[in-house]
């Protein structure tokens, strides 16, 4: 979206959704991921994680 306004000068689509998916889209992914869909297999987790 950044680059796109530099070049252009012009913002289009920026609506709720999109501001709500660019600060908490990792938040609803790692919720979802714990609380959802259980059977998921993520590796290489135990260097991300954090207690």
């Amino acid at each position: 979206m950044m680059i796109t306004f530099g070049v252009s000068g012009h913002l289009w689509a920026v609506n709720v959704g999109t501001v709500i998916c660019l600060f908490f889209q990792g938040t609803f992914i790692g919720f979802f991921d714990k609380h959802i869909f259980l059977n998921l297999k993520h590796y290489g987790l135990d260097t991300m994680q954090r207690n």
